[in-house]
């Protein structure tokens, strides 16, 4: 049927869909000018927080985790909450380099090569 006077052919046409992995920080890129996309100073969605929260979690080492914490601030966030450094320490172990005593610092000593059969007895 033909549509009325008062209802445009635009407004028949439903919305385009929207993207599940679009960031909301960003601006699609414009065309005629040069502007750039607000920085993004949140994660707005819950289970790109969860996911790079595993991300971290396989970094090998507390170095890692500093130097990905600087890209930016919702990285800091994510590794500075209290949730995810209480689960990084439990699968990142410290490594025991050594101990301090009345003489001074006494490095540690490494395994001997028979460690880990004595381990399995």
């Amino acid at each position: 049927p033909p549509l009325s006077p008062l209802v445009s052919a635009s407004a028949a046409q439903p919305p385009p869909p929207v993207s599940i992995l679009q960031d909301p920080c960003t601006k699609p890129p414009s065309t005629g000018s040069r502007e750039m996309a607000a920085p993004c100073t949140s994660i707005l969605n819950d289970r790109l927080a969860v996911l790079l929260e595993d991300i971290f979690l396989l970094l090998p080492g507390a170095a890692d985790l500093v130097r990905a914490s600087a890209a930016c601030v919702p990285f800091r966030q994510i590794a500075t909450g209290s949730s995810f450094l209480r689960r990084f320490r439990k699968t990142h172990s410290p490594s025991f380099i050594g101990f301090v005593d009345y003489h001074g610092f006494r490095p540690a000593l490494r395994p001997h090569t028979s460690a880990p059969i004595a381990d399995a007895v």
